[in-house]
């Protein structure tokens, strides 16, 4: 019984990649070869609609960077907050205070860069959690609400 059953898994195994296999090659193309990458890649995209190819294009260059954004490799100090975590939620911090400022000014240049770490860490206790979760910050919320404040900025500075 356990031979059959081992027979017929195999069985199926090979029908299905025969299924795929036929799929995915051209129909004027000898069924002998295997695919390359770039002739499976060039198969799926013959029919994408036009949206389907703008999303398969909209990664950002490596040498292009947003205008205004958090230098890359900008780390907190670790005297401001020993774990990773703490860490992460005075990042938020320092782009919700950022866009705070954008907010305040109403100037479209990058504020970043003019907070200092400090500033950062003096107006952390505004945003702790008190609910003995063991946590410091809601790094979700943190992250959402920078998230929105900057949308608001990109829409307000045409950006």
């Amino acid at each position: 019984m356990k031979g059959i059953t081992i027979g017929i898994v195999c069985g199926v195994a090979a029908l299905g990649f025969g299924v795929v296999y036929s799929m995915i090659s051209k129909p004027d193309e000898p069924k002998g070869g295997p695919l390359v990458p770039a002739q499976v890649v060039e198969q799926l995209a013959q029919g994408e609609t036009e949206e389907q190819r703008k999303f398969r294009s909209m990664a950002i260059p490596a040498n292009e960077e947003p205008e205004c954004a958090l230098p890359f490799g900008w780390k907190v100090p670790e005297r401001l907050a020993d774990k990773g975590i703490e860490r992460a939620g005075l990042v938020q911090i320092l782009r919700i205070m950022a866009l705070e400022k954008w907010q305040e000014t109403g100037s479209c240049e990058c504020f970043y860069n003019q907070i200092s770490w400090d500033e950062v860490a003096a107006r952390a206790p505004e945003f702790e959690l008190n609910d003995n979760s063991g946590l410091r910050f809601n790094i979700s919320e943190l992250r959402a609400k920078a998230d929105d404040l900057e949308q608001h900025r990109l829409k307000g500075c045409n950006l």
